[in-house]
């Protein structure tokens, strides 16, 4: 019996991305989803954990890691702090190698005390023999295999499944068989018990067959009741008729029977474990949760092979709190396109590109018929708790112009110095909303750390692209060269500013004089509130004080920004701060800017 699958809403095409990842060439791939013979899931289990293992080796993330500190501890300036760090993660290591092994712990134990013995720069060539002695060790496959298996139930499954069979915490003891006999017995032999009573139904004619195929299989609690409800009928037609009308059909794969539920075990992200969500429940039955099968029970429980985990900020500086999300990409191409897409992103999120960098690089696979992009990318990240019954979740569906933005502009992002800025300003502009605050919040955070403004241009110019491409604009090149202009008149006026201040603090005598850099930070201030107010009025009233101060006519531009003639208010505003914030030695750069 063949098992055919098709991509839908993307919770299933999530599963189906991880069925390919663990069975690859088993699986046969078609325009609108995959199939495979039924007989290759009784090596699902132990291929699952294979992939899983793989994927999140424990060994292959400390090398990674140690790597890292490694070469900062070359400076001698790191050394002590990255040593401080090696040995924290060997040491908690250590505890979790302790509880299942023993002649493997003492040697671990014996590396561990080595680098603790480490104090000076000049044993760095020790430290880098114990570092590679500790992978050698933990890269065993039954310890990077035990430990492995331990991180990924907590971490990736968990927070979609809670604690439902081998994911509880109480058979983390269990060797892998023991897990993957847990696997098979909760997720894989109910598809294959039922796959055999649809096969029977549709093939076989004998009553009796069937009720014996029941009572031999009567351990699968679903079978119990329908043997008791079928035993007194008396011809296949009557079988049929009854599990048509009496047994609830799966909601998300067509053609089998549900013998489980849409609940907080099953899919944690959308599931709801309030009983009185009416409209939640199956045609509002109190007692009747949305119907599953054993295969969609089984496809969800792949959802987490099939995307990739990385760690975000939410917010800003330290507001911000950091929370490891799952990201998936979804598209109108063939499903084996989506597949290719997904395994770009998940390839570069585990390399820690910036988001940016990421949708830009996607973006440069997608197919143009006839000079246009024909097809828009929908990605979805999702922060899930299951023990806080927490679910964060976000689509960007990417409409025509900003695939055009990305594809031709993508990487400019970059150049804004902090990443949560970047991938701030990617997500807002991903979700349809003009990423104003964005560029407000950075140019604050330029103000207070006394950093250079050249980043907040960058900020200013990709905000006015976004917004000029929205009314269909293609051609920029003369509204870069806008937002060019109020940068650079900012930076002179910035410049006048801090001579005039300098010039008045070298005639003081013993009066105290505010530097330069001060007050023109707190001119900024000022305008920046302003701004982000859209108090107009306040902002020209401080720009018009400035300019008479510094001798200098204002431009055209700032008053037609009143009215939105050319340039938006937020995107005038937020380039003249960025450039009363850059001292202009990116004289070179700007140059190039000024020319495209």
């Amino acid at each position: 019996m063949k098992i055919q699958l098709y991509m839908e809403d993307w919770m299933v095409t999530m599963g189906m991305v991880g069925v390919h990842r663990i069975l690859q060439d088993d699986v046969e791939l078609n325009p609108f989803g995959l199939s495979f013979e039924i007989e290759v899931l009784k090596t699902l289990p132990e291929r699952f954990f294979d992939y899983m293992v793989k994927e999140y080796s424990v060994a292959e993330r400390d090398k990674r890691i140690m790597e890292d500190n490694l070469e900062y501890a070359k400076n001698e300036k790191y050394f002590k702090s990255r040593l401080q760090q090696i040995r924290k993660r060997m040491s908690d290591q250590l505890k979790k190698v302790e509880k299942y092994f023993g002649e493997e712990a003492d040697e671990l134990r014996n590396i561990v005390n080595k680098v603790k013995e480490i104090q000076k720069p000049d044993q760095y060539q020790i430290l880098a023999e114990q570092i590679h002695k500790y992978y050698n060790l933990m890269s065993a496959k039954k310890i990077d295999g035990k430990l492995t298996t331990n991180y990924f139930k907590a971490t990736i499954m968990s927070p979609f499944f809670g604690q439902v069979s081998f994911l509880n915490v109480v058979n983390n003891a269990k060797n892998k068989q023991e897990h993957i006999d847990l696997f098979y017995r909760d997720y894989v032999e109910p598809v294959l018990l039922e796959a055999r009573f649809l096969e029977l139904l549709e093939k076989q004619m004998d009553v009796e067959n069937i009720l014996d195929y029941l009572k031999n299989n009567n351990h699968y609690k679903p079978f119990k009741g329908i043997l008791r409800d079928i035993k007194k009928k008396e011809t296949i037609a009557e079988i049929k008729i009854y599990l048509q009308e009496e047994i609830p059909k799966c909601t998300l794969i067509d053609g089998w029977f549900a013998t489980s539920n849409f609940e907080e075990m099953t899919f944690s992200p959308l599931a709801l474990s309030k009983k009185d969500a009416l409209n939640f429940n199956w045609n509002l039955q109190k007692n009747q949760p949305v119907p599953l099968s054993s295969l969609a029970k089984l496809v969800l429980f792949l959802a987490p092979a099939g995307v990739v985990f990385y760690n975000r900020k939410d917010g800003f500086g330290s507001q911000g709190v950091n929370r490891q999300y799952s990201g998936f990409v979804m598209s109108n191409d063939p499903f084996p396109e989506i597949i290719k897409k997904n395994e770009t992103y998940r390839i570069k999120k585990k390399n820690e590109d910036p988001f940016n960098i990421v949708v830009h690089d996607l973006l440069q696979d997608t197919r143009e018929r006839a000079g246009k992009v024909t097809e828009t990318l929908l990605f979805i990240e999702v922060h899930s708790n299951y023990q806080s019954k927490k679910t964060l979740l976000d689509y960007y569906h990417m409409p025509n112009y900003l695939a055009y933005y990305f594809k031709q502009y993508g990487d400019e992002i970059g150049k804004i110095r902090s990443r949560d800025y970047r991938e701030a300003f990617t997500r807002s502009a991903l979700k349809g909303i003009e990423p104003k605050s964005v560029v407000f919040h950075y140019l604050r955070s330029v103000i207070e750390r006394n950093q250079d403004g050249y980043g907040g241009f960058i900020a200013a110019r990709e905000l006015n692209r976004i917004q000029f491409l929205k009314r269909g604009v293609r051609n920029l090149q003369n509204e870069d060269k806008k937002v060019y202009v109020i940068f650079k008149q900012g930076q002179e006026i910035r410049n006048k500013l801090i001579a005039e201040r300098e010039s008045q603090a070298a005639k003081a005598s013993g009066e105290y004089k505010a530097g330069g850099s001060k007050k023109v930070n707190a001119i900024a201030y000022r305008l920046l509130n302003a701004a982000k107010a859209g108090n107009e009025k306040s902002f020209m009233d401080t720009l018009f004080r400035i300019h008479m101060a510094a001798e200098k006519e204002v431009s055209p531009i700032f008053l037609n920004a009143l009215h939105e003639k050319d340039l938006k208010f937020e995107t005038v505003s937020s380039a003249f701060i960025a450039g009363l914030l850059s001292a202009g030695y990116k004289k070179d750069t700007e140059k190039g800017v000024a020319n495209q």
